[in-house]
Protein backbone atom coordinates (compact mmCIF):
# COMPACT_ATOMS: atom_id res chain seq x y z
CA UNK A 1 0.00 0.00 0.00
CA UNK A 2 2.83 2.50 0.72
CA UNK A 3 3.98 1.81 -2.85
CA UNK A 4 0.84 2.63 -4.35
CA UNK A 5 0.86 5.80 -2.31
CA UNK A 6 4.16 6.43 -3.76
CA UNK A 7 2.97 5.74 -7.29
CA UNK A 8 3.41 2.29 -8.18
CA UNK A 9 0.71 1.31 -10.54
CA UNK A 10 -0.60 -2.30 -8.89
CA UNK A 11 0.78 -4.89 -6.30
CA UNK A 12 0.87 -8.88 -5.87
CA UNK A 13 0.00 -10.39 -2.89
CA UNK A 14 2.89 -13.44 -1.84
CA UNK A 15 3.21 -16.18 -2.65
CA UNK A 16 3.57 -15.38 -6.32
CA UNK A 17 1.05 -16.03 -9.27
CA UNK A 18 3.58 -16.86 -12.47
CA UNK A 19 0.33 -16.38 -14.76
CA UNK A 20 -1.36 -13.64 -12.52
CA UNK A 21 2.32 -11.21 -12.93
CA UNK A 22 2.31 -11.81 -16.70
CA UNK A 23 -1.36 -11.07 -16.88
CA UNK A 24 -0.98 -7.87 -14.81
CA UNK A 25 2.75 -6.60 -17.03
CA UNK A 26 0.40 -7.16 -20.09
CA UNK A 27 -2.33 -5.22 -18.75
CA UNK A 28 0.09 -2.25 -17.60
CA UNK A 29 2.32 -2.45 -20.85
CA UNK A 30 -1.49 -2.02 -22.80
CA UNK A 31 -2.09 0.85 -20.40
CA UNK A 32 1.02 2.61 -20.79
CA UNK A 33 1.28 2.24 -25.39
CA UNK A 34 -2.69 3.89 -24.63
CA UNK A 35 -1.48 6.82 -22.70
CA UNK A 36 1.95 7.08 -25.49
CA UNK A 37 -0.89 7.53 -28.53
CA UNK A 38 -3.13 9.77 -26.29
CA UNK A 39 -0.29 12.01 -25.77
CA UNK A 40 0.95 11.42 -29.08
CA UNK A 41 -2.51 12.43 -30.43
CA UNK A 42 -3.03 15.88 -28.16
CA UNK A 43 0.29 16.57 -29.48
CA UNK A 44 -0.78 16.34 -32.97
CA UNK A 45 -3.75 18.42 -32.08
CA UNK A 46 -1.91 21.26 -30.32
CA UNK A 47 0.06 21.49 -33.51
CA UNK A 48 -3.11 21.39 -35.77
CA UNK A 49 -4.35 24.05 -34.18
CA UNK A 50 -1.69 26.43 -33.02
CA UNK A 51 -0.87 30.07 -34.21
CA UNK A 52 2.19 28.80 -36.16
CA UNK A 53 -0.16 26.67 -38.14
CA UNK A 54 -2.26 29.32 -39.35
CA UNK A 55 0.11 30.93 -42.42
CA UNK A 56 -1.24 34.27 -43.64
CA UNK A 57 0.17 36.82 -45.85
CA UNK A 58 -2.14 39.70 -45.19
CA UNK A 59 -1.25 42.81 -42.39
CA UNK A 60 -4.99 42.69 -41.69
CA UNK A 61 -5.07 38.47 -40.48
CA UNK A 62 -1.64 39.21 -38.81
CA UNK A 63 -2.47 41.92 -36.95
CA UNK A 64 -5.39 39.57 -36.15
CA UNK A 65 -3.20 36.49 -34.75
CA UNK A 66 -1.02 38.67 -32.99
CA UNK A 67 -3.88 39.94 -31.13
CA UNK A 68 -5.52 36.72 -30.15
CA UNK A 69 -1.96 35.46 -29.45
CA UNK A 70 -1.61 38.42 -26.39
CA UNK A 71 -5.08 37.00 -24.89
CA UNK A 72 -3.72 33.53 -25.06
CA UNK A 73 -1.21 34.71 -22.08
CA UNK A 74 -4.41 35.29 -20.29
CA UNK A 75 -6.04 31.84 -19.47
CA UNK A 76 -8.98 32.70 -17.89
CA UNK A 77 -9.68 36.18 -19.76
CA UNK A 78 -12.70 36.09 -21.73
CA UNK A 79 -12.72 36.64 -25.46
CA UNK A 80 -15.45 37.34 -27.81
CA UNK A 81 -14.59 36.09 -31.72
CA UNK A 82 -16.34 37.95 -34.20
CA UNK A 83 -16.71 37.19 -38.12
CA UNK A 84 -18.55 35.63 -41.32
CA UNK A 85 -20.01 32.23 -41.09
CA UNK A 86 -16.74 30.37 -42.41
CA UNK A 87 -13.97 32.76 -41.31
CA UNK A 88 -12.51 29.86 -39.21
CA UNK A 89 -13.68 30.82 -35.25
CA UNK A 90 -13.37 27.36 -33.76
CA UNK A 91 -9.71 27.07 -35.24
CA UNK A 92 -8.75 30.82 -33.73
CA UNK A 93 -10.32 29.58 -30.12
CA UNK A 94 -8.61 26.03 -30.76
CA UNK A 95 -5.12 28.20 -31.26
CA UNK A 96 -5.45 30.71 -28.02
CA UNK A 97 -6.66 27.59 -26.16
CA UNK A 98 -3.65 25.51 -27.34
CA UNK A 99 -1.28 28.85 -26.85
CA UNK A 100 -2.57 29.23 -22.86
CA UNK A 101 0.04 26.45 -21.44
CA UNK A 102 1.00 22.80 -21.53
CA UNK A 103 -1.21 21.82 -18.53
CA UNK A 104 -4.53 23.23 -20.37
CA UNK A 105 -7.68 20.77 -19.85
CA UNK A 106 -10.32 20.12 -22.81
CA UNK A 107 -11.15 22.40 -25.37
CA UNK A 108 -15.00 22.07 -25.16
CA UNK A 109 -17.32 23.47 -27.67
CA UNK A 110 -20.97 24.12 -28.20
CA UNK A 111 -22.85 25.17 -30.81
CA UNK A 112 -25.43 27.05 -28.97
CA UNK A 113 -27.87 27.09 -32.67
CA UNK A 114 -27.91 23.36 -32.81
CA UNK A 115 -28.91 22.27 -29.47
CA UNK A 116 -32.87 22.72 -28.83
CA UNK A 117 -33.96 25.66 -26.14
CA UNK A 118 -35.33 22.93 -23.42
CA UNK A 119 -32.10 20.99 -23.62
CA UNK A 120 -29.02 23.46 -23.89
CA UNK A 121 -29.42 24.29 -20.01
CA UNK A 122 -28.81 20.62 -18.89
CA UNK A 123 -26.11 20.23 -21.74
CA UNK A 124 -24.39 23.22 -20.48
CA UNK A 125 -25.00 22.88 -16.80
CA UNK A 126 -25.63 19.38 -16.00
CA UNK A 127 -27.99 17.77 -14.00
CA UNK A 128 -28.68 16.00 -10.81
CA UNK A 129 -30.80 12.73 -10.12
CA UNK A 130 -34.85 13.62 -10.65
CA UNK A 131 -33.98 17.25 -11.49
CA UNK A 132 -36.97 16.43 -14.35
CA UNK A 133 -39.15 14.19 -16.00
CA UNK A 134 -36.39 11.46 -17.55
CA UNK A 135 -33.38 12.75 -15.82
CA UNK A 136 -32.66 8.92 -14.15
CA UNK A 137 -29.17 9.55 -12.87
CA UNK A 138 -26.97 12.54 -12.37
CA UNK A 139 -25.14 14.05 -15.43
CA UNK A 140 -22.35 16.53 -15.88
CA UNK A 141 -22.25 19.14 -18.55
CA UNK A 142 -20.24 20.87 -20.73
CA UNK A 143 -18.82 23.08 -17.49
CA UNK A 144 -17.53 20.61 -15.67
CA UNK A 145 -15.66 18.62 -18.82
CA UNK A 146 -13.90 22.22 -19.19
CA UNK A 147 -12.69 22.76 -16.00
CA UNK A 148 -9.28 23.54 -16.36
CA UNK A 149 -9.38 24.18 -20.29
CA UNK A 150 -11.60 26.28 -22.09
CA UNK A 151 -15.49 26.02 -22.69
CA UNK A 152 -16.06 27.62 -26.30
CA UNK A 153 -19.46 28.54 -26.96
CA UNK A 154 -20.36 28.93 -30.68
CA UNK A 155 -23.09 31.00 -32.26
CA UNK A 156 -23.80 32.79 -28.32
CA UNK A 157 -26.37 35.24 -30.65
CA UNK A 158 -28.74 32.02 -30.97
CA UNK A 159 -28.52 31.62 -26.97
CA UNK A 160 -32.27 31.15 -25.66
CA UNK A 161 -32.88 34.73 -24.30
CA UNK A 162 -34.36 32.62 -20.88
CA UNK A 163 -30.56 30.79 -20.39
CA UNK A 164 -29.17 34.23 -20.95
CA UNK A 165 -29.14 35.60 -16.88
CA UNK A 166 -27.79 32.24 -16.55
CA UNK A 167 -24.59 32.38 -18.55
CA UNK A 168 -24.23 35.87 -17.09
CA UNK A 169 -24.30 34.81 -13.68
CA UNK A 170 -21.43 32.26 -15.04
CA UNK A 171 -19.33 35.21 -15.92
CA UNK A 172 -19.67 37.50 -13.09
CA UNK A 173 -19.56 34.85 -10.52
CA UNK A 174 -17.39 32.40 -11.50
CA UNK A 175 -19.94 29.68 -10.75
CA UNK A 176 -23.15 27.70 -11.64
CA UNK A 177 -25.07 24.93 -10.36
CA UNK A 178 -26.77 21.65 -12.07
CA UNK A 179 -30.18 21.44 -12.66
CA UNK A 180 -31.82 20.76 -9.51
CA UNK A 181 -28.82 21.15 -7.27
CA UNK A 182 -28.00 24.05 -4.53
CA UNK A 183 -24.56 23.11 -4.86
CA UNK A 184 -21.69 26.16 -6.00
CA UNK A 185 -19.45 24.64 -8.42
CA UNK A 186 -16.01 27.01 -9.65
CA UNK A 187 -15.83 27.67 -12.89
CA UNK A 188 -12.11 27.38 -13.35
CA UNK A 189 -11.94 27.47 -16.88
CA UNK A 190 -11.98 30.39 -20.16
CA UNK A 191 -14.58 30.86 -21.74
CA UNK A 192 -14.45 31.71 -25.58
CA UNK A 193 -18.04 32.94 -27.52
CA UNK A 194 -17.95 33.40 -30.98
CA UNK A 195 -21.18 34.52 -33.57
CA UNK A 196 -21.43 35.94 -37.17
CA UNK A 197 -24.61 38.15 -35.77
CA UNK A 198 -23.76 41.35 -34.68
CA UNK A 199 -24.29 41.35 -31.60
CA UNK A 200 -25.24 44.97 -31.01
CA UNK A 201 -28.36 44.98 -33.14
CA UNK A 202 -29.23 41.88 -31.89
CA UNK A 203 -29.54 43.94 -28.07
CA UNK A 204 -31.48 46.98 -30.02
CA UNK A 205 -33.81 43.88 -31.16
CA UNK A 206 -34.56 42.87 -28.18
CA UNK A 207 -32.81 39.29 -29.08
CA UNK A 208 -29.82 39.59 -26.61
CA UNK A 209 -29.48 41.03 -23.32
CA UNK A 210 -27.61 44.25 -23.43
CA UNK A 211 -25.75 43.27 -19.50
CA UNK A 212 -24.40 40.13 -21.37
CA UNK A 213 -22.72 42.23 -24.34
CA UNK A 214 -21.00 44.32 -22.69
CA UNK A 215 -19.63 41.22 -20.49
CA UNK A 216 -18.57 39.46 -23.02
CA UNK A 217 -17.18 42.27 -25.03
CA UNK A 218 -13.86 42.11 -22.26
CA UNK A 219 -11.48 41.37 -25.35
CA UNK A 220 -13.26 40.95 -28.32
CA UNK A 221 -11.52 39.98 -31.86
CA UNK A 222 -13.09 40.13 -35.38
CA UNK A 223 -11.87 38.14 -37.94
CA UNK A 224 -11.87 39.11 -41.55
CA UNK A 225 -13.63 37.52 -44.15
CA UNK A 226 -11.42 35.76 -47.01
CA UNK A 227 -12.61 38.61 -49.68
CA UNK A 228 -10.47 41.15 -47.84
CA UNK A 229 -7.11 39.09 -47.39
CA UNK A 230 -7.37 37.42 -51.02
CA UNK A 231 -3.40 37.34 -51.03
CA UNK A 232 -4.09 34.27 -48.02
CA UNK A 233 -5.44 32.54 -51.33
CA UNK A 234 -2.10 30.52 -52.62
CA UNK A 235 -0.75 29.82 -49.17
CA UNK A 236 -4.33 28.37 -47.99
CA UNK A 237 -4.45 26.23 -51.44
CA UNK A 238 -1.19 25.01 -51.13
CA UNK A 239 -1.95 24.02 -46.90
CA UNK A 240 -5.38 22.56 -47.79
CA UNK A 241 -3.74 20.40 -50.69
CA UNK A 242 -0.99 18.91 -48.21
CA UNK A 243 -3.68 17.74 -46.44
CA UNK A 244 -6.15 15.83 -48.96
CA UNK A 245 -2.74 14.35 -50.59
CA UNK A 246 -2.13 12.54 -47.36
CA UNK A 247 -6.00 11.86 -47.00
CA UNK A 248 -6.49 10.83 -50.20
CA UNK A 249 -3.39 9.64 -50.54
CA UNK A 250 -2.78 10.53 -54.47
CA UNK A 251 -0.43 12.68 -55.98
CA UNK A 252 -2.23 16.56 -56.17
CA UNK A 253 -0.28 18.43 -58.85
CA UNK A 254 -1.75 21.29 -57.91
CA UNK A 255 -3.74 24.56 -59.55
CA UNK A 256 -3.46 25.70 -62.84
CA UNK A 257 -2.64 29.62 -63.02
CA UNK A 258 -6.08 30.14 -64.96
CA UNK A 259 -7.75 28.33 -61.64
CA UNK A 260 -5.50 30.09 -59.37
CA UNK A 261 -6.71 33.61 -61.07
CA UNK A 262 -10.57 32.34 -60.97
CA UNK A 263 -9.94 31.60 -57.27
CA UNK A 264 -8.64 35.52 -56.60
CA UNK A 265 -11.35 36.71 -58.54
CA UNK A 266 -14.01 35.18 -56.44
CA UNK A 267 -16.19 37.15 -53.38
CA UNK A 268 -16.03 34.54 -51.37
CA UNK A 269 -19.75 34.41 -49.17
CA UNK A 270 -18.29 31.30 -47.46
CA UNK A 271 -14.89 32.19 -46.80
CA UNK A 272 -12.26 29.96 -45.48
CA UNK A 273 -14.90 26.28 -45.62
CA UNK A 274 -16.16 27.47 -49.17
CA UNK A 275 -12.56 27.48 -50.50
CA UNK A 276 -11.87 23.96 -48.99
CA UNK A 277 -14.77 22.34 -50.02
CA UNK A 278 -14.24 23.35 -53.36
CA UNK A 279 -10.80 21.90 -53.48
CA UNK A 280 -11.71 18.87 -52.01
CA UNK A 281 -14.12 18.46 -54.38
CA UNK A 282 -12.27 19.14 -56.89
CA UNK A 283 -8.90 17.02 -55.59
CA UNK A 284 -11.83 14.28 -56.11
CA UNK A 285 -12.52 14.44 -59.56
CA UNK A 286 -8.92 15.13 -60.69
CA UNK A 287 -7.00 12.13 -61.25
CA UNK A 288 -2.69 13.19 -61.47
CA UNK A 289 -3.48 16.75 -63.36
CA UNK A 290 -3.53 20.27 -62.48
CA UNK A 291 -6.46 21.73 -61.12
CA UNK A 292 -8.27 23.74 -63.51
CA UNK A 293 -11.56 26.33 -63.84
CA UNK A 294 -13.81 23.67 -65.10
CA UNK A 295 -13.38 21.56 -61.78
CA UNK A 296 -13.61 24.14 -59.13
CA UNK A 297 -17.54 24.48 -59.86
CA UNK A 298 -17.14 28.51 -60.38
CA UNK A 299 -18.65 29.83 -63.64
CA UNK A 300 -17.33 33.22 -63.40
CA UNK A 301 -15.68 35.62 -61.04
CA UNK A 302 -17.94 37.55 -58.91
CA UNK A 303 -17.51 40.92 -59.82
CA UNK A 304 -20.15 43.91 -60.26
CA UNK A 305 -21.83 44.16 -63.78
CA UNK A 306 -20.38 46.18 -65.77
CA UNK A 307 -22.29 49.68 -66.64
CA UNK A 308 -21.16 51.18 -70.37
CA UNK A 309 -19.74 55.04 -69.40
CA UNK A 310 -22.56 56.18 -72.07
CA UNK A 311 -25.26 54.30 -69.86
CA UNK A 312 -27.32 55.79 -67.25
CA UNK A 313 -29.11 54.29 -64.59
CA UNK A 314 -32.96 54.65 -64.85
CA UNK A 315 -34.93 53.57 -62.29
CA UNK A 316 -38.60 53.16 -62.56
CA UNK A 317 -41.08 52.83 -59.34
CA UNK A 318 -44.69 52.58 -58.18
CA UNK A 319 -46.06 53.20 -54.62
CA UNK A 320 -49.62 53.24 -53.72
CA UNK A 321 -49.69 56.50 -51.22
CA UNK A 322 -50.45 54.71 -47.96
CA UNK A 323 -47.22 52.44 -49.43
CA UNK A 324 -44.50 55.24 -49.85
CA UNK A 325 -41.85 55.88 -47.71
CA UNK A 326 -37.79 56.34 -47.53
CA UNK A 327 -37.41 52.49 -46.05
CA UNK A 328 -39.81 51.34 -49.07
CA UNK A 329 -37.68 53.20 -51.42
CA UNK A 330 -34.66 51.66 -49.97
CA UNK A 331 -35.96 47.93 -50.10
CA UNK A 332 -37.26 48.61 -53.86
CA UNK A 333 -33.63 49.53 -54.84
CA UNK A 334 -32.02 46.80 -52.95
CA UNK A 335 -34.25 44.49 -54.90
CA UNK A 336 -33.13 45.84 -58.16
CA UNK A 337 -29.50 45.50 -57.12
CA UNK A 338 -29.88 42.19 -56.36
CA UNK A 339 -32.15 41.36 -59.20
CA UNK A 340 -29.51 43.20 -61.45
CA UNK A 341 -26.89 40.95 -59.94
CA UNK A 342 -28.14 37.42 -60.25
CA UNK A 343 -29.36 37.75 -56.31
CA UNK A 344 -25.53 37.91 -55.33
CA UNK A 345 -25.34 40.41 -52.42
CA UNK A 346 -21.61 40.92 -52.63
CA UNK A 347 -21.95 42.46 -56.04
CA UNK A 348 -24.85 44.23 -55.43
CA UNK A 349 -24.04 45.80 -52.62
CA UNK A 350 -20.54 46.79 -54.71
CA UNK A 351 -23.14 48.11 -57.38
CA UNK A 352 -25.14 50.17 -54.73
CA UNK A 353 -21.43 51.03 -52.97
CA UNK A 354 -22.90 49.96 -49.87
CA UNK A 355 -21.99 47.71 -47.03
CA UNK A 356 -22.54 43.73 -47.98
CA UNK A 357 -24.49 43.50 -44.30
CA UNK A 358 -27.16 46.27 -45.47
CA UNK A 359 -28.54 42.86 -47.36
CA UNK A 360 -28.92 41.00 -43.90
Amino acid sequence: MAAIKEGADDYLLKPLNWDELLLMVARLLEQHRVQLNYHRLLDLEREKFSFQNITTTSPLMAATLATAQLVAASPRTTVSLHGESGVGKEILARAIHNASGQDMGSFVAVNCAAIPETLLESELFGHVKGAFTGADHDRDGKCSQAQGGTLFLDEIGDMPLALQPKLLRLLEERAYEKIGSNRRVTADFRIIVATHRNLKECCAQGKFREDLYYRLSVFPITIPPLRDRLEDIPLLCGQLLNQFRQHQGKSLPGLSQAALALLMNYAWPGNVRELRNLLEYATIITNGELIQPDHLRLNQPDSPPKVPATDRISLNFDFAPEEFSLEAMNKQIMAWALDRCGNNKSSAARLLKAPRRLFY
